[in-house]
């Protein structure tokens, strides 16, 4: 059989699961934690919304500033209400990474860290590498050789997920969602 779904979609789904298991030991989840998205096209923009509603204070960045002003504002406009954490801005990337717990890269290709970038980060840093190599070569070679936590995403995990939704759904609905039965004067429908 054939299945669509959106690809994007899995991986935001990967990502939010990966980082909520990653911190499965601190109460507070990702809340109070601050998380540097570097790359806010649909996969940083969804994640950041995710995270932000999760209490994590959400640093976007994307090279297009009047878009990502659009997006930040977005963002802060939809969370819900009660959401004390904020989705901000980051212009330039020609500051220190050091207030950052988490590192996403969710860029188109582009290689963006250097080593000046690596030699601020902090000690327990979280980098994940969403996109297509978020580091320049010797910043990676660097960010290794000080045992940086870093992991390139799987979305396996999401992807079985989700063909395990598929297949509850089938059978608790027999994919037939027009069945419905009579008693008395009264049609339910699944």
């Amino acid at each position: 059989k054939i299945f669509t779904y959106k690809g994007n979609d899995l991986t935001v789904q990967a990502a939010e699961t990966f980082i909520n298991n990653y911190f499965l030991k601190d109460p507070r989840g990702v809340g109070g934690k601050n998380i540097l998205i570097l790359g806010s096209g649909n996969i940083g923009t969804k994640l950041g919304i995710k995270l932000v509603e999760s209490g994590a204070g959400v640093f976007l960045y994307r090279r297009k500033i009047k878009i990502l002003k659009n997006i930040i504002t977005t963002i802060n406009n939809i969370i819900p209400k009660g959401t004390k954490a904020k989705a901000k801005m980051i212009k330039s990337l020609k500051l220190s990474l050091i207030k950052f717990h988490i590192i996403i890269g969710a860029t188109n290709g582009k290689s963006i860290l250097t080593t000046n970038h690596v030699k601020s980060f902090k000690s327990d840093v979280l980098m994940i590498d969403i996109g297509k190599g978020i580091f320049k070569k010797e910043a990676l070679e660097l960010a290794l050789s000080k045992n940086i936590n870093l992991y390139r995403l799987d979305v396996t995990p999401a992807y079985n997920a989700y063909l395990e939704n598929i297949s509850t759904t089938k059978k608790i609905y027999n994919l037939n969602l027009n069945k419905s039965q009579t008693y008395g004067k009264l049609k339910l429908v699944k």
